[in-house]
Protein backbone atom coordinates (compact mmCIF):
# COMPACT_ATOMS: atom_id res chain seq x y z
CA UNK A 1 0.00 0.00 0.00
CA UNK A 2 1.17 3.71 -0.99
CA UNK A 3 0.88 4.36 3.11
CA UNK A 4 3.14 1.47 3.95
CA UNK A 5 6.19 3.02 6.35
CA UNK A 6 9.53 2.35 4.07
CA UNK A 7 12.63 0.87 6.64
CA UNK A 8 14.60 1.53 3.98
CA UNK A 9 14.72 2.42 0.35
CA UNK A 10 13.91 -0.94 -0.88
CA UNK A 11 11.37 -1.00 1.66
CA UNK A 12 13.83 -4.07 4.21
CA UNK A 13 13.42 -3.61 7.87
CA UNK A 14 16.44 -4.42 9.13
CA UNK A 15 17.19 -6.66 12.06
CA UNK A 16 19.75 -5.20 15.06
CA UNK A 17 21.12 -5.12 18.50
CA UNK A 18 21.91 -1.39 18.96
CA UNK A 19 20.62 0.54 21.91
CA UNK A 20 18.75 3.10 21.71
CA UNK A 21 21.05 5.77 21.04
CA UNK A 22 21.83 4.16 17.47
CA UNK A 23 18.50 5.45 16.11
CA UNK A 24 17.51 6.05 12.45
CA UNK A 25 17.59 9.84 13.61
CA UNK A 26 20.80 9.43 14.35
CA UNK A 27 22.02 7.50 11.37
CA UNK A 28 19.58 9.20 8.40
CA UNK A 29 17.47 5.67 7.96
CA UNK A 30 21.05 3.46 8.02
CA UNK A 31 20.49 0.25 9.16
CA UNK A 32 19.29 -1.61 11.57
CA UNK A 33 16.48 -0.31 11.81
CA UNK A 34 15.13 -1.60 14.86
CA UNK A 35 16.25 -1.75 18.51
CA UNK A 36 15.78 -5.17 19.98
CA UNK A 37 13.48 -7.54 20.73
CA UNK A 38 10.07 -8.22 23.31
CA UNK A 39 9.60 -11.98 23.56
CA UNK A 40 6.45 -13.80 25.87
CA UNK A 41 8.92 -15.59 27.35
CA UNK A 42 6.06 -17.02 28.92
CA UNK A 43 4.41 -18.10 25.54
CA UNK A 44 4.24 -21.93 25.28
CA UNK A 45 5.78 -21.67 21.60
CA UNK A 46 9.42 -20.83 23.74
CA UNK A 47 8.82 -23.38 26.39
CA UNK A 48 11.79 -25.16 24.87
CA UNK A 49 13.96 -22.45 23.73
CA UNK A 50 14.94 -20.24 27.13
CA UNK A 51 14.61 -16.52 26.65
CA UNK A 52 13.79 -13.41 28.73
CA UNK A 53 11.53 -11.13 28.01
CA UNK A 54 14.07 -8.99 26.07
CA UNK A 55 16.65 -9.77 23.27
CA UNK A 56 19.75 -11.68 25.04
CA UNK A 57 22.30 -12.99 23.21
CA UNK A 58 20.67 -16.38 21.83
CA UNK A 59 18.72 -14.10 19.99
CA UNK A 60 21.62 -12.39 17.57
CA UNK A 61 22.00 -15.96 15.52
CA UNK A 62 18.48 -15.95 14.52
CA UNK A 63 18.02 -12.66 14.00
CA UNK A 64 20.73 -12.38 11.48
CA UNK A 65 18.57 -14.88 9.47
CA UNK A 66 15.49 -12.93 10.03
CA UNK A 67 13.13 -10.36 8.28
CA UNK A 68 10.63 -8.80 10.35
CA UNK A 69 6.60 -8.57 9.56
CA UNK A 70 4.93 -5.46 9.34
CA UNK A 71 2.04 -6.65 11.61
CA UNK A 72 0.28 -2.87 11.07
CA UNK A 73 -2.71 -4.39 8.47
CA UNK A 74 -3.26 -6.91 11.35
CA UNK A 75 -5.54 -7.09 14.06
CA UNK A 76 -4.90 -5.00 17.07
CA UNK A 77 -5.48 -8.02 19.29
CA UNK A 78 -2.79 -10.38 17.63
CA UNK A 79 0.04 -9.67 20.04
CA UNK A 80 3.43 -10.93 18.49
CA UNK A 81 5.39 -13.97 20.75
CA UNK A 82 8.43 -12.17 19.09
CA UNK A 83 8.32 -9.03 18.69
CA UNK A 84 11.50 -6.67 16.94
CA UNK A 85 10.96 -2.85 18.37
CA UNK A 86 10.75 -0.26 15.65
CA UNK A 87 12.31 2.98 16.26
CA UNK A 88 10.02 5.79 17.43
CA UNK A 89 10.25 7.37 14.24
CA UNK A 90 8.34 4.73 11.97
CA UNK A 91 6.89 2.84 15.22
CA UNK A 92 5.64 0.17 13.15
CA UNK A 93 4.04 -3.08 14.72
CA UNK A 94 6.77 -5.48 13.90
CA UNK A 95 6.80 -9.20 14.54
CA UNK A 96 9.35 -12.47 14.09
CA UNK A 97 6.75 -14.96 15.44
CA UNK A 98 3.12 -14.88 15.66
CA UNK A 99 0.09 -17.36 15.66
CA UNK A 100 -3.48 -16.69 14.21
CA UNK A 101 -6.53 -18.60 13.11
CA UNK A 102 -7.53 -18.42 9.69
CA UNK A 103 -10.76 -19.90 8.41
CA UNK A 104 -10.74 -23.40 10.20
CA UNK A 105 -7.33 -23.50 10.20
CA UNK A 106 -4.33 -22.75 12.26
CA UNK A 107 -1.22 -20.48 11.44
CA UNK A 108 2.72 -20.39 13.48
CA UNK A 109 4.32 -17.71 11.44
CA UNK A 110 7.49 -17.48 11.68
CA UNK A 111 10.02 -14.91 9.25
CA UNK A 112 12.97 -16.47 10.84
CA UNK A 113 15.31 -18.62 8.77
CA UNK A 114 15.21 -22.62 10.72
CA UNK A 115 15.87 -24.25 8.06
CA UNK A 116 19.66 -24.35 8.49
CA UNK A 117 21.11 -27.10 10.35
CA UNK A 118 24.35 -25.14 11.10
CA UNK A 119 23.99 -23.65 14.62
CA UNK A 120 22.44 -25.26 17.79
CA UNK A 121 20.45 -21.88 18.75
CA UNK A 122 18.54 -22.22 15.20
CA UNK A 123 17.63 -25.85 15.60
CA UNK A 124 16.66 -25.52 19.31
CA UNK A 125 14.06 -22.48 18.36
CA UNK A 126 12.64 -24.62 15.51
CA UNK A 127 12.11 -27.55 18.06
CA UNK A 128 10.41 -25.43 20.56
CA UNK A 129 8.23 -23.73 18.07
CA UNK A 130 7.20 -27.25 15.85
CA UNK A 131 7.05 -28.79 19.46
CA UNK A 132 4.21 -26.06 20.31
CA UNK A 133 2.37 -26.31 17.29
CA UNK A 134 2.23 -29.79 17.62
CA UNK A 135 0.90 -29.41 21.30
CA UNK A 136 -3.16 -29.29 22.40
CA UNK A 137 -2.25 -25.87 23.52
CA UNK A 138 -1.80 -24.72 20.14
CA UNK A 139 -4.90 -22.63 20.06
CA UNK A 140 -5.06 -18.80 18.35
CA UNK A 141 -7.29 -16.96 19.22
CA UNK A 142 -6.92 -14.33 16.74
CA UNK A 143 -9.00 -14.62 13.75
CA UNK A 144 -7.43 -13.16 9.98
CA UNK A 145 -8.30 -13.81 6.78
CA UNK A 146 -6.30 -15.98 4.07
CA UNK A 147 -5.77 -11.92 1.95
CA UNK A 148 -3.95 -10.68 4.99
CA UNK A 149 -1.41 -13.24 5.58
CA UNK A 150 -0.50 -13.26 1.83
CA UNK A 151 0.11 -9.46 2.26
CA UNK A 152 2.77 -10.06 4.59
CA UNK A 153 4.71 -12.35 1.75
CA UNK A 154 4.49 -9.45 -1.00
CA UNK A 155 6.91 -7.09 -1.64
CA UNK A 156 6.37 -3.46 -0.55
Amino acid sequence: PPDRVRGDARGRVELGFTPIFWNTACTQRQAPHTLGLLCNSRHPALAAFPTEAHTDWQWWYVVSRAGAMILDGLPVALRPIVQPIDDWFTNRRLGLVFEARVGRGRLLVCSIDLARDDNPVGRQLRASLLRYAASPAFAPKVIVSAEQIRSLMSEP
